[in-house]
This record gives C-alpha cells, sequence and structure tokens, in this order.
C-alpha cells in the first residue's frame, strides 16, 4: 500500500531508495524538523533457530506506556553517542539524523516471519545500522521489562527493526485536491504534507457516501472479516455493491480501484453494468 499512496501523490522515492515513510508519517506529531533525516526504530521480537535469525513479532502495538517508557530510557543513549535522536512515534519510535543516510531498508510488514539476514540495512552506511541493531540488542536481553513480559508469555522487545528512511519529500504542486478518508498513519501524513482534508476512515460505503462532498476522494479500505466469512464476501458487501448502486444512479462519476496488484482499474458510470466483471478480475 505504501508505494501506491506515494504514486497517488505524486512522489516517487526513485531506484534503490527507501519511501521516505518515517519522515512522512513523524508530521503528523508535534516538533517536525523538516532538514532532518527520519527512520522507524519499532520494537520487534527476534527469535534463533538452528541457521537464521527469524523476525516473529512486531510488539510496538502490544506495550505498556510504563514499558514504552522504560524501553526509551534504555536505548536513547544509544542514539545519542552517534549524534541522534530517539523521539516517540505513534507506535514504535522514530530516529532523527542530521544528515542524510545512505541505506536502503525492508519494510517491517515484508520481514515479518522470514530470517532477517537477507532484509538487513544495506548500502555505503549499512555496516553502521548493523551494528546499531546489534548493539541495542545486547541493551534488550536483559532489561527487566522483557523478563517480566517472558514470564507472562508476551514476546520480548529483543530487537528494533529500522524501516522507512528519508527526508521529508516536496509535493507536487499541480496534483489535484483530493479529500483522503483514513486511520492509516502514511495516508494521513500524505494529506497533511499536501495540505489537504483528512477524515477518519468511514466504516462502510454506505457511511462515506452519506457524508462526502464533490471532488475527488481518497480510501483506504482494509476489509473487517467476520467470523467464518472472507477478504472478498466483506469487500462486496460493505463497498463494491454499494459503489456500484451509487455508479448506476450516477451519484458518482467514477471509482478507481488499487487492488496493490501493481494493476489499477478505473470504472465509470457509463461502465457501471459491467461492475461485477470488473470486481472478479480486480482480485
Amino acid at each position: 500500500m505504501d508505494a501506491t499512496l506515494f504514486d497517488i501523490f505524486g512522489l516517487d522515492a526513485g531506484d534503490g531508495k527507501d519511501l521516505p515513510i518515517a519522515a512522512v508519517t513523524r508530521t503528523l506529531l508535534p516538533g517536525m524538523v523538516r532538514d532532518r533525516w527520519w527512520i522507524h526504530a519499532d520494537p520487534v521480537y527476534c527469535q534463533a533457530d538452528r541457521d537464521s535469525v527469524v523476525l516473529v513479532a512486531d510488539v510496538s502495538e502490544g506495550l505498556s506506556p510504563e514499558e514504552r517508557q522504560a524501553l526509551t530510557t534504555a536505548l536513547s543513549p544509544l542514539f545519542a553517542d552517534a549524534g541522534m535522536e530517539l523521539q516517540p512515534g505513534i507506535d514504535g519510535w522514530f530516529v532523527a539524523a542530521p544528515a542524510d543516510i545512505r541505506i536502503t531498508t525492508s519494510l517491517l510488514a515484508d520481514t515479518l516471519g522470514r530470517p532477517i539476514l537477507d532484509y538487513l540495512p544495506r548500502g555505503p552506511d549499512g555496516g553502521f545500522w548493523r551494528r546499531l541493531m546489534n548493539e541495542a540488542q545486547m541493551t534488550l536481553h536483559d532489561i527487566p521489562i522483557n523478563q517480566r513480559r517472558i514470564s507472562t508469555g508476551k514476546p520480548p522487545a529483543n530487537s528494533l527493526w529500522f524501516w522507512g528512511g528519508g527526508q521529508l519529500p516536496s509535493l507536487p504542486t499541480t496534483r489535484p485536491p483530493i479529500t483522503t478518508w483514513s486511520d492509516y498513519p502514511l495516508a494521513r501524513g500524505l494529506a497533511q504534507l499536501a495540505g489537504t482534508p483528512c477524515q477518519p476512515s468511514p466504516s462502510d460505503a454506505q457511511d462515506w457516501l452519506g457524508r462526502r462532498q464533490s471532488g475527488d476522494h481518497l480510501v483506504t479500505v482494509r476489509p473487517a472479516v467476520p467470523d467464518g466469512g472472507s477478504d472478498r464476501s466483506s469487500l462486496e458487501e460493505t463497498w463494491f455493491a454499494p459503489l456500484y448502486q451509487a455508479l448506476k444512479s450516477r451519484r458518482l462519476d467514477s471509482v478507481t480501484v488499487h487492488p496493490l496488484t501493481g494493476i489499477v482499474y478505473t470504472v465509470t458510470a457509463r461502465q457501471a453494468g459491467r461492475w461485477w466483471k470488473f470486481w472478479k478480475a480486480s482480485i
């Protein structure tokens, strides 16, 4: 989804570069410094087996405020010694550096459940960030909160995962304004960077249709799957069937779907009769 969102807002990180996800999402919190270089530093649980180290879990959302503060206190000196600053984020942390860092990282979501060796920071400055990761692991190894988490059956925060580094980009001024509907931090950050309206995610298409105003809209959709259901049936019931009716009745001029497969589908009101054929092809 991240690359798709950058493309919709007219941004391209270029070959071999990270999307500056950390810098964009950092704008949602006070104290943003535009000329710093930012990267996500999320607490994770890594587990060693006989042949590799696997990133088992992202533990950032499950930390209590007390645990988060204890981890911040323990880890901050590592970054201060390197002339950087560890700052609390929406879930994990941000690292602020005074200069551009020449690394390429891997998204946390792409690394979950995989051996980390092929996903570690790489590039001219990659070695420094790999050493920093090792130092963080040593710092976190015996920290009391991790011992307590293990004793209660929770995964320990025994490493950091760095991803999404870069400086805050400038958006093209020629892009048409859109209203964004999303709870996803990157989408909200891009809307804020563009200076365009942003609303919380609607519960379903009927909710959005009832509240939208004229103009172009971007809605991020994560299907709410009931027990025994599927993503497809959930999307069909809560989004695509109502949008089909809205196209037929000319309440909407067109619907464009980015199913994250690399292909974009657009259906106009005139083409509404082909909606279900389109819907099957899109998934």
